[in-house]
């Protein structure tokens, strides 16, 4: 019997063009003769009536995984950012209610350009996560503490069976960001991603090494294009993850200084990217509600950019950051 595999995301109206983008790019590169496929997007904030132009792919009001009042009371407490990481794991846990054999989430800016499925169901494991090097010299204190701010593994792509183990991490995953959802980085939280941090100890069965160009982005581009010569590089790529990417810049992500010119083949690849969200632009809307935007909430993220930049100008300046303790 085939297998049947569900992928999901999560995003706010405004950014579904990001989100058709990445499945109809899925759609086109995964080998569907070896399972089946269905892509469900949860949308916060509505979806007006609208129908994905995609096969196999349903827009979905995320009021089935959580009433529009208790996402109300969430949006005085959390950006909309913080708000999809919080409903990740409870679309998750949602999906492996049903009759599905495996739920893989992914992010809206993901891209990919090979298929994940064979490797996904030779290698079957009840939890798979992309850690976001996959090397790490043993020198290099500062990459290794950039590391620990962000969390050891990437949240944009989490795949769970529907065993009782993987239910287990949803549930326990679904705890976590009941805790906190916050991105507030002095404090140690980075939304729903620093919480993966904790699987190898929790759940030591689940996949934690990564799988070769799996969620490439600007944390791991380096090391994986610079291993070969020229192009080959794209061969081995998977899925790129473009987080902080700006159509037209030429710096590969907001968040780093690497620029597009750096990768031979990279430019092309952004290329097709930007048009095909170009050809799902007409899909974008406005959120049906707004977020409570306190004083509250300002003064905290202004104190978190401020004590992260100070950490980091300490860092370069090679000081002894323990003086300061």
């Amino acid at each position: 019997m085939s297998k049947r595999i569900k992928f999901c995301t999560v995003v706010t109206p405004d950014y579904l063009s990001q989100a058709l983008s990445m499945v109809s790019s899925l759609l086109q590169t995964q080998k569907g003769d070896l399972c089946d496929i269905d892509v469900s997007i949860f949308v916060v904030g509505g979806v007006s009536g609208q129908e994905a132009s995609l096969p196999k792919v349903s827009l979905r009001a995320v009021d089935e995984v959580i009433p529009f009042a208790a996402l109300q009371e969430l949006g005085k407490h959390y950006s909309f950012t913080e708000l999809c990481c919080f409903l990740k794991p409870l679309v998750m846990e949602h999906l492996l209610e049903t009759d599905c054999d495996a739920v893989l989430y992914v992010d809206s800016d993901l891209y990919f350009t090979g298929d994940i499925i064979e490797e996904f169901l030779a290698n079957p494991s009840d939890i798979v996560l992309t850690p976001h090097v996959s090397a790490v010299g043993a020198n290099d204190i500062q990459q290794v503490h950039s590391i620990l701010k962000a969390g050891v593994f990437n949240a944009g792509f989490v795949g769970v069976c529907n065993s009782h183990e993987g239910k287990s991490f949803a549930l326990w995953w679904k705890l976590c960001v009941s805790y906190s959802s916050k991105i507030f980085l002095p404090a140690n939280l980075n939304a729903d991603q620093r919480w993966l941090d904790m699987v190898p100890v929790i759940f030591p069965t689940a996949d934690q090494k990564g799988k070769a160009g799996w969620n490439v982005g600007h944390w791991n581009i380096a090391e994986i294009a610079h291993s070969d010569s020229g192009q080959e590089w794209l061969e081995k790529v998977r899925f790129f993850h473009f987080s902080g990417y700006k159509p037209g810049s030429e710096r590969f992500s907001i968040h780093s200084t690497l620029k597009v010119s750096d990768f031979p083949g990279l430019e092309r690849v952004l290329a097709e990217y930007s048009e095909r969200l170009d050809s799902f632009r007409k899909y974008d809307q406005k959120p049906n509600f707004t977020l409570v935007r306190s004083r509250w909430k300002r003064l905290l993220r202004h104190a978190s950019n401020f004590l992260e930049r100070s950490v980091n100008a300490m860092a370069k300046s090679g000081k002894d950051l323990r003086s300061h303790y």
